[in-house]
Protein backbone atom coordinates (compact mmCIF):
# COMPACT_ATOMS: atom_id res chain seq x y z
CA UNK A 1 0.00 0.00 0.00
CA UNK A 2 3.06 2.42 1.00
CA UNK A 3 4.62 1.67 -1.93
CA UNK A 4 1.40 2.18 -4.91
CA UNK A 5 0.93 5.92 -2.76
CA UNK A 6 4.40 6.66 -3.13
CA UNK A 7 4.35 6.16 -6.82
CA UNK A 8 1.20 8.26 -7.12
CA UNK A 9 3.21 11.02 -5.34
CA UNK A 10 5.87 10.85 -7.65
CA UNK A 11 3.44 10.39 -11.00
CA UNK A 12 2.16 13.67 -9.55
CA UNK A 13 5.24 15.40 -8.71
CA UNK A 14 6.30 14.58 -12.64
CA UNK A 15 3.01 15.32 -14.12
CA UNK A 16 3.35 19.30 -13.19
CA UNK A 17 7.33 19.11 -13.41
CA UNK A 18 8.29 19.93 -10.07
CA UNK A 19 11.29 19.73 -8.88
CA UNK A 20 12.58 16.36 -7.79
CA UNK A 21 13.29 17.44 -4.05
CA UNK A 22 9.86 19.46 -4.41
CA UNK A 23 6.44 17.93 -2.41
CA UNK A 24 2.78 18.50 -2.35
CA UNK A 25 1.38 18.83 0.81
CA UNK A 26 -2.47 18.00 1.26
CA UNK A 27 -5.17 19.62 3.69
CA UNK A 28 -8.51 18.90 3.86
CA UNK A 29 -10.71 19.89 7.12
CA UNK A 30 -12.53 16.27 6.99
CA UNK A 31 -9.85 14.26 6.93
CA UNK A 32 -9.46 12.12 10.01
CA UNK A 33 -6.70 14.02 11.47
CA UNK A 34 -2.96 13.37 12.53
CA UNK A 35 -1.41 12.88 8.91
CA UNK A 36 1.30 14.28 7.88
CA UNK A 37 -0.20 16.06 4.76
CA UNK A 38 2.13 13.61 2.34
CA UNK A 39 -1.57 12.32 0.42
CA UNK A 40 -5.55 13.02 0.56
CA UNK A 41 -5.98 9.84 3.22
CA UNK A 42 -3.30 11.13 5.65
CA UNK A 43 -4.06 15.47 4.63
CA UNK A 44 -3.39 17.82 7.41
CA UNK A 45 -6.52 19.14 9.10
CA UNK A 46 -5.29 22.78 9.36
CA UNK A 47 -3.30 24.95 6.27
CA UNK A 48 -1.16 26.68 9.11
CA UNK A 49 0.30 23.02 9.71
CA UNK A 50 0.77 23.06 5.64
CA UNK A 51 2.40 26.60 6.05
CA UNK A 52 5.07 25.50 8.39
CA UNK A 53 6.57 22.56 6.77
CA UNK A 54 6.43 23.57 2.81
CA UNK A 55 9.74 25.41 1.24
CA UNK A 56 10.36 27.47 -2.25
CA UNK A 57 9.26 24.86 -5.00
CA UNK A 58 6.40 23.60 -2.96
CA UNK A 59 2.36 23.37 -3.73
CA UNK A 60 -0.15 23.16 -0.83
CA UNK A 61 -3.54 21.38 -2.45
CA UNK A 62 -6.62 22.86 -0.28
CA UNK A 63 -9.60 20.38 0.15
CA UNK A 64 -13.38 22.78 -0.02
CA UNK A 65 -13.83 23.67 3.95
CA UNK A 66 -13.59 26.49 5.72
CA UNK A 67 -9.89 27.83 7.29
CA UNK A 68 -8.53 29.95 10.28
CA UNK A 69 -5.67 31.65 11.02
CA UNK A 70 -5.83 30.38 14.47
CA UNK A 71 -6.41 27.01 13.62
CA UNK A 72 -3.13 25.11 13.42
CA UNK A 73 -0.79 22.58 15.92
CA UNK A 74 1.08 25.54 16.67
CA UNK A 75 -1.96 28.40 17.09
CA UNK A 76 -3.48 29.72 19.40
CA UNK A 77 -7.15 30.05 19.51
CA UNK A 78 -8.54 33.69 19.54
CA UNK A 79 -5.17 34.90 18.21
CA UNK A 80 -5.97 38.19 15.96
CA UNK A 81 -2.71 38.67 15.10
CA UNK A 82 -2.49 34.84 13.16
CA UNK A 83 -2.02 35.11 9.80
CA UNK A 84 -1.78 32.80 6.77
CA UNK A 85 1.58 33.58 6.37
CA UNK A 86 2.90 32.96 2.40
CA UNK A 87 5.70 31.02 1.48
CA UNK A 88 8.11 32.62 -0.89
CA UNK A 89 8.07 30.60 -4.31
CA UNK A 90 4.67 27.90 -2.77
CA UNK A 91 1.44 27.27 -4.78
CA UNK A 92 -1.34 27.25 -2.68
CA UNK A 93 -4.47 26.10 -4.68
CA UNK A 94 -7.81 25.54 -3.53
CA UNK A 95 -11.34 23.61 -4.89
CA UNK A 96 -10.33 20.38 -4.37
CA UNK A 97 -13.22 17.75 -3.57
CA UNK A 98 -10.28 15.62 -1.77
CA UNK A 99 -9.74 13.13 -4.48
CA UNK A 100 -7.96 14.34 -6.98
CA UNK A 101 -4.01 13.20 -8.89
CA UNK A 102 -4.43 16.38 -10.84
CA UNK A 103 -4.16 19.86 -10.16
CA UNK A 104 -7.54 20.34 -11.70
CA UNK A 105 -9.92 20.89 -8.68
CA UNK A 106 -13.04 19.28 -9.49
CA UNK A 107 -14.69 21.06 -6.72
CA UNK A 108 -15.76 24.79 -5.91
CA UNK A 109 -13.41 27.68 -5.36
CA UNK A 110 -16.26 29.65 -3.95
CA UNK A 111 -15.93 27.07 -1.08
CA UNK A 112 -12.83 26.78 -0.12
CA UNK A 113 -12.56 29.77 2.82
CA UNK A 114 -10.05 31.60 4.53
CA UNK A 115 -11.94 32.98 7.13
CA UNK A 116 -11.17 35.70 10.08
CA UNK A 117 -13.76 34.69 11.45
CA UNK A 118 -12.15 33.43 14.79
CA UNK A 119 -14.86 35.22 16.94
CA UNK A 120 -18.59 36.00 17.16
CA UNK A 121 -17.85 39.27 17.41
CA UNK A 122 -16.10 40.91 14.13
CA UNK A 123 -14.07 43.44 16.49
CA UNK A 124 -12.18 39.87 17.42
CA UNK A 125 -11.76 38.77 13.83
CA UNK A 126 -8.23 38.28 12.19
CA UNK A 127 -6.59 41.38 11.77
CA UNK A 128 -5.55 39.78 8.61
CA UNK A 129 -6.25 36.43 6.74
CA UNK A 130 -3.48 36.62 4.06
CA UNK A 131 0.09 38.12 4.78
CA UNK A 132 2.78 38.33 2.44
CA UNK A 133 6.37 39.83 2.95
CA UNK A 134 8.98 39.49 0.49
CA UNK A 135 7.57 37.33 -2.47
CA UNK A 136 7.87 37.34 -6.06
CA UNK A 137 5.61 35.94 -9.12
CA UNK A 138 6.70 32.50 -8.27
CA UNK A 139 4.04 32.59 -5.01
CA UNK A 140 0.20 31.65 -6.27
CA UNK A 141 -2.81 31.73 -4.20
CA UNK A 142 -5.44 30.19 -6.91
CA UNK A 143 -9.06 29.07 -6.08
CA UNK A 144 -10.28 30.66 -2.32
CA UNK A 145 -12.38 32.95 -0.55
CA UNK A 146 -10.79 35.47 1.63
CA UNK A 147 -13.20 36.69 4.30
CA UNK A 148 -14.25 38.67 6.92
CA UNK A 149 -10.61 39.66 7.77
CA UNK A 150 -10.78 42.86 10.72
CA UNK A 151 -7.99 44.86 10.17
CA UNK A 152 -8.94 47.66 13.20
CA UNK A 153 -5.97 48.01 15.25
CA UNK A 154 -4.88 51.63 16.22
CA UNK A 155 -1.33 51.85 14.24
CA UNK A 156 -0.08 50.00 10.60
CA UNK A 157 -0.34 47.34 9.29
CA UNK A 158 -3.01 46.30 12.18
CA UNK A 159 -5.49 48.42 10.21
CA UNK A 160 -4.33 47.84 6.89
CA UNK A 161 -5.58 44.95 4.64
CA UNK A 162 -8.04 43.28 6.37
CA UNK A 163 -8.01 40.46 3.78
CA UNK A 164 -4.44 40.31 2.42
CA UNK A 165 -1.82 42.74 3.31
CA UNK A 166 1.37 42.68 0.68
CA UNK A 167 4.80 44.22 1.76
CA UNK A 168 7.58 43.90 -1.04
CA UNK A 169 5.86 41.36 -2.58
CA UNK A 170 4.25 40.35 -5.73
CA UNK A 171 2.30 37.11 -5.37
CA UNK A 172 -0.26 36.07 -8.19
CA UNK A 173 -3.37 36.05 -6.84
CA UNK A 174 -6.01 33.72 -9.35
CA UNK A 175 -9.43 32.50 -9.34
CA UNK A 176 -10.15 34.30 -5.45
CA UNK A 177 -12.50 36.36 -3.93
CA UNK A 178 -12.74 38.95 -1.10
CA UNK A 179 -15.55 39.47 0.33
CA UNK A 180 -16.20 41.59 3.51
CA UNK A 181 -12.94 42.42 4.55
CA UNK A 182 -12.42 45.45 7.00
CA UNK A 183 -9.80 47.92 7.73
CA UNK A 184 -9.94 50.42 9.75
CA UNK A 185 -7.39 52.81 7.72
CA UNK A 186 -6.77 51.71 4.42
CA UNK A 187 -7.38 48.33 2.14
CA UNK A 188 -10.32 47.01 3.16
CA UNK A 189 -9.97 44.03 1.59
CA UNK A 190 -5.95 44.18 0.13
CA UNK A 191 -3.28 46.65 1.17
CA UNK A 192 -0.39 47.23 -1.06
CA UNK A 193 2.78 48.75 -0.02
CA UNK A 194 6.40 48.74 -2.07
CA UNK A 195 4.38 45.48 -4.03
CA UNK A 196 3.67 44.38 -7.66
CA UNK A 197 0.91 41.40 -7.75
CA UNK A 198 -1.07 40.09 -9.95
CA UNK A 199 -4.72 39.86 -9.71
CA UNK A 200 -6.60 37.19 -12.29
CA UNK A 201 -10.32 36.49 -12.57
CA UNK A 202 -10.77 37.84 -9.14
CA UNK A 203 -14.01 39.73 -7.26
CA UNK A 204 -13.92 42.28 -4.54
CA UNK A 205 -17.46 42.70 -3.05
CA UNK A 206 -18.58 44.21 0.28
CA UNK A 207 -15.39 45.24 1.86
CA UNK A 208 -14.60 48.67 3.47
CA UNK A 209 -12.37 50.64 4.80
CA UNK A 210 -12.73 53.29 7.61
CA UNK A 211 -14.62 52.68 10.65
CA UNK A 212 -14.88 54.10 14.39
CA UNK A 213 -14.70 57.43 12.73
CA UNK A 214 -11.36 57.11 11.06
CA UNK A 215 -10.94 58.11 7.53
CA UNK A 216 -10.83 55.48 5.35
CA UNK A 217 -9.00 55.12 1.98
CA UNK A 218 -9.09 52.05 -0.52
CA UNK A 219 -12.71 50.38 0.02
CA UNK A 220 -11.44 47.30 -1.61
CA UNK A 221 -7.62 47.87 -2.21
CA UNK A 222 -4.89 50.43 -1.64
CA UNK A 223 -1.46 50.96 -3.27
CA UNK A 224 1.54 52.83 -1.86
CA UNK A 225 4.53 52.75 -4.38
CA UNK A 226 2.96 49.76 -5.96
CA UNK A 227 1.96 48.82 -9.70
CA UNK A 228 -0.58 45.71 -9.41
CA UNK A 229 -1.44 44.29 -12.42
CA UNK A 230 -5.29 43.55 -11.95
CA UNK A 231 -7.22 41.78 -15.30
CA UNK A 232 -10.51 40.40 -15.36
CA UNK A 233 -11.66 41.85 -12.05
CA UNK A 234 -14.95 42.72 -10.47
CA UNK A 235 -15.05 45.59 -7.84
CA UNK A 236 -18.58 45.85 -6.52
CA UNK A 237 -20.51 47.18 -3.47
CA UNK A 238 -17.25 48.34 -1.83
CA UNK A 239 -16.86 51.42 0.15
CA UNK A 240 -14.39 54.12 1.60
CA UNK A 241 -15.67 56.13 4.99
CA UNK A 242 -13.03 59.21 2.59
CA UNK A 243 -11.15 58.40 -0.82
CA UNK A 244 -11.34 55.62 -3.44
CA UNK A 245 -14.13 53.38 -2.65
CA UNK A 246 -12.90 50.89 -4.98
CA UNK A 247 -9.43 51.07 -5.40
CA UNK A 248 -7.34 54.12 -3.94
CA UNK A 249 -2.85 54.56 -5.22
CA UNK A 250 -0.45 57.36 -4.36
CA UNK A 251 2.70 56.94 -6.68
CA UNK A 252 1.16 54.24 -8.00
CA UNK A 253 1.01 52.75 -11.82
CA UNK A 254 0.13 49.27 -12.83
CA UNK A 255 -1.98 47.82 -15.60
CA UNK A 256 -6.28 47.17 -14.95
CA UNK A 257 -7.61 45.24 -17.65
CA UNK A 258 -11.18 44.33 -18.94
CA UNK A 259 -12.11 44.84 -15.18
CA UNK A 260 -15.48 46.72 -13.85
CA UNK A 261 -16.09 48.55 -10.83
CA UNK A 262 -19.88 48.88 -10.17
CA UNK A 263 -21.82 50.00 -7.10
CA UNK A 264 -18.77 51.36 -5.27
CA UNK A 265 -19.14 54.45 -2.81
CA UNK A 266 -16.49 57.13 -1.36
CA UNK A 267 -18.13 59.26 1.15
CA UNK A 268 -15.50 61.70 0.42
CA UNK A 269 -14.00 61.71 -3.38
CA UNK A 270 -13.25 58.94 -5.77
CA UNK A 271 -16.44 56.48 -5.69
CA UNK A 272 -14.63 54.10 -8.16
CA UNK A 273 -10.94 54.97 -7.91
CA UNK A 274 -8.77 57.85 -6.22
CA UNK A 275 -5.38 58.56 -7.62
CA UNK A 276 -3.04 60.63 -6.40
CA UNK A 277 0.34 60.82 -8.10
CA UNK A 278 0.42 58.20 -9.77
CA UNK A 279 -0.39 56.90 -13.49
CA UNK A 280 -2.05 53.92 -14.08
CA UNK A 281 -3.38 52.39 -17.72
CA UNK A 282 -7.07 51.41 -17.80
CA UNK A 283 -8.11 48.92 -20.24
CA UNK A 284 -11.32 47.65 -21.47
CA UNK A 285 -12.64 48.88 -18.38
CA UNK A 286 -16.30 49.32 -17.12
CA UNK A 287 -17.08 51.78 -14.62
CA UNK A 288 -21.03 52.22 -13.80
CA UNK A 289 -23.37 52.98 -10.57
CA UNK A 290 -20.28 54.49 -8.70
CA UNK A 291 -20.74 57.47 -6.24
CA UNK A 292 -18.69 60.05 -4.39
CA UNK A 293 -18.81 63.89 -3.15
CA UNK A 294 -16.13 64.58 -6.16
CA UNK A 295 -15.61 61.88 -9.06
CA UNK A 296 -18.42 59.39 -8.66
CA UNK A 297 -16.25 57.09 -11.18
CA UNK A 298 -12.79 58.33 -10.26
CA UNK A 299 -10.88 61.07 -8.95
CA UNK A 300 -7.45 61.78 -10.32
CA UNK A 301 -4.69 63.98 -8.38
CA UNK A 302 -1.49 65.09 -9.59
CA UNK A 303 -1.71 62.23 -12.10
CA UNK A 304 -1.73 60.87 -15.38
CA UNK A 305 -3.86 58.25 -16.24
CA UNK A 306 -4.69 56.76 -19.55
CA UNK A 307 -7.57 54.99 -20.18
CA UNK A 308 -8.20 52.75 -23.19
CA UNK A 309 -11.91 51.64 -24.80
CA UNK A 310 -13.09 52.16 -21.53
CA UNK A 311 -17.07 52.85 -20.40
CA UNK A 312 -18.30 55.72 -17.43
CA UNK A 313 -22.00 54.84 -17.24
CA UNK A 314 -24.26 56.19 -14.46
CA UNK A 315 -21.71 56.98 -12.17
CA UNK A 316 -22.95 60.14 -9.50
CA UNK A 317 -20.75 62.61 -7.86
CA UNK A 318 -22.78 65.18 -5.73
CA UNK A 319 -21.00 68.07 -6.04
CA UNK A 320 -18.95 67.74 -9.33
CA UNK A 321 -17.55 65.25 -11.79
CA UNK A 322 -20.00 62.64 -12.18
CA UNK A 323 -18.27 60.39 -14.61
CA UNK A 324 -14.46 61.66 -13.85
CA UNK A 325 -13.06 64.64 -11.12
CA UNK A 326 -9.48 66.13 -12.62
CA UNK A 327 -7.64 68.20 -10.21
CA UNK A 328 -4.28 69.44 -11.40
CA UNK A 329 -4.70 66.23 -13.93
CA UNK A 330 -3.88 65.65 -17.21
CA UNK A 331 -5.27 61.76 -18.02
CA UNK A 332 -5.78 61.02 -21.68
CA UNK A 333 -8.98 58.87 -22.75
CA UNK A 334 -8.97 57.13 -26.21
CA UNK A 335 -12.16 55.47 -27.85
CA UNK A 336 -13.84 56.05 -24.27
CA UNK A 337 -17.49 56.72 -23.41
CA UNK A 338 -18.67 58.90 -20.90
CA UNK A 339 -22.39 58.54 -21.07
CA UNK A 340 -25.45 59.14 -18.36
CA UNK A 341 -23.24 60.10 -15.30
CA UNK A 342 -24.52 62.84 -13.27
CA UNK A 343 -23.13 65.92 -10.76
CA UNK A 344 -24.78 67.97 -8.55
CA UNK A 345 -23.59 71.10 -9.07
CA UNK A 346 -21.39 71.05 -12.77
CA UNK A 347 -19.09 68.65 -14.84
CA UNK A 348 -21.86 65.62 -15.05
CA UNK A 349 -19.39 63.95 -17.23
CA UNK A 350 -16.23 65.75 -16.90
CA UNK A 351 -15.25 67.87 -13.86
CA UNK A 352 -12.31 69.81 -14.20
CA UNK A 353 -10.85 71.77 -11.10
CA UNK A 354 -10.58 75.54 -11.75
CA UNK A 355 -7.70 75.52 -9.91
CA UNK A 356 -5.34 73.80 -12.87
CA UNK A 357 -4.75 74.76 -16.09
CA UNK A 358 -4.19 70.84 -16.84
CA UNK A 359 -7.44 69.06 -18.38
CA UNK A 360 -7.47 65.79 -19.99
CA UNK A 361 -7.12 64.82 -23.71
CA UNK A 362 -9.72 62.65 -25.45
CA UNK A 363 -9.28 60.79 -28.67
CA UNK A 364 -12.20 59.37 -30.54
CA UNK A 365 -14.15 59.47 -27.32
CA UNK A 366 -18.29 60.31 -26.61
CA UNK A 367 -19.27 62.77 -23.67
CA UNK A 368 -23.07 61.92 -24.11
CA UNK A 369 -26.02 62.80 -21.69
CA UNK A 370 -24.40 63.53 -18.59
CA UNK A 371 -26.24 66.09 -15.93
CA UNK A 372 -25.20 68.79 -14.19
CA UNK A 373 -27.24 70.11 -11.49
CA UNK A 374 -30.59 68.09 -13.40
CA UNK A 375 -29.51 69.75 -16.89
CA UNK A 376 -28.06 67.89 -19.74
CA UNK A 377 -24.33 68.87 -20.86
CA UNK A 378 -20.54 67.76 -20.32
Amino acid sequence: MQKNSNIVLISIIFAFGLPLNAKIFFVDDNASGGGDGTLWVNAFNYLQDALSVVSSGDEIWVAEGIYKPDDGTLQQNGDRLASFNLVNGVGLYGGFKGSETKREPIGDFNQTILSGEIDVNSTDWSMHVLYALGLDSSSIIKGFRIINGYADGSEPPQNQGGGMYNQNASPTIENCSFIGNTAKSQGGAVYNVSSSPSFINCEFSNNEAGVSGVNGYGGAMYNSSSSPTLRNCFFSDNNASYQGGGLWGIQSNGIISNSIFSGNNATGNGGGFYLTNSSPSFINCVFEKNSGDYGGGGYQQNSSPIFYNSLFYNNNAIYRGGGLFFYKSNAILNNCNIVSNSAGSTGGGLGISTLSSLSPTLNNSIVWKNLSNNSEGH
